[in-house]
């Protein structure tokens, strides 16, 4: 049988998916995160199945989303959710590591939409994520973040940067990038 337990790593809460009588187990990780304006219970399926497979699965919870909304999911945000996320994933994964729960040669991340392009943000920076699955991301962080301003501006939204200010953030997104480093894959 499939266990789905409501845990929390620090200030992350996430839903805990194993096999009941793997629970104690060191076993294969997959932290599998949900997409923009989404919750993590929206991909219970994919970790059920997956956990019946013998894989332990963590749902975090992104900030600004579910559990850890503060009314503040938008657009403009869009990135900070992104890149905090992405710096969240080493509290998960080694919360439970140094329980002795996870097998570290077989760790990997997954995620839909905003989960995927986190995904593919955090193999850009994380040795120990051996896979990664992608549902629907663009590797491509600042061409997207162009083309989402582009689409604000489309919409009569006033971005409160200058030009220099959006150069600024869209280098800060650059170690990121995936389609700017493909050698690294």
């Amino acid at each position: 049988m499939v266990v789905i337990e409501k845990e929390t790593v620090g200030n992350i809460p996430l839903l805990h998916v194993v096999a009941e009588q793997k629970r104690n187990d060191k076993l294969p990780l997959i932290i599998f995160i949900h997409g923009f304006e989404s919750i993590k219970e929206r991909n219970v399926q994919y970790a059920y199945m997956l956990a019946d497979k013998g894989y332990r699965v963590l749902l975090p919870e992104a900030i600004e989303h579910g559990e850890r909304a503060a009314g503040q999911v938008n657009a403009a945000n869009f990135w900070k959710i992104v890149l905090t996320t992405i710096h969240e994933l080493p509290l998960i994964k080694n919360a439970y590591a140094e329980k002795g729960l996870v097998d570290e040669n077989r760790i990997g991340v997954a995620g839909t939409s905003m989960g995927a392009i986190i995904t593919l943000g955090a193999m850009m920076q994380y040795n120990w994520i051996h896979t990664g699955v992608s549902l629907m991301g663009t590797p491509a962080y600042m061409e997207f973040a162009r083309y989402q301003m582009k689409m604000m501006e489309h919409q009569g939204m006033k971005l409160p940067f200058s030009e220099e200010q959006v150069e600024e953030q869209l280098a800060m997104l650059r170690p990121y990038d995936a389609a700017a480093h493909i050698d690294q894959f």
